[in-house]
């Protein structure tokens, strides 16, 4: 994750965004990184379990993104 922001640093990108299941340990960390929920996606993931909603998260860059 740190390099996939290093990345957006390099190219000036001021939004990250990205999605993730809601719930996961994924979920979690990306809240923890400082990301903001945007919203979600009801059945959008996919699982063995069947479908399962997805969050949408971004972060805006100020300074440091990570």
């Amino acid at each position: 994750m740190l390099a996939a922001v290093e990345h957006a640093q390099l190219r000036a990108r001021s939004l990250l965004a990205l999605d993730t299941q809601t719930g996961s340990v994924a979920h979690g960390l990306y809240l923890r990184l400082g990301y903001t929920e945007a919203g979600s996606i009801p059945g959008y993931a996919l699982s063995l379990d069947g479908s399962l909603p997805t969050t949408i998260l971004y972060k805006r860059r100020g300074g440091a993104i990570a």
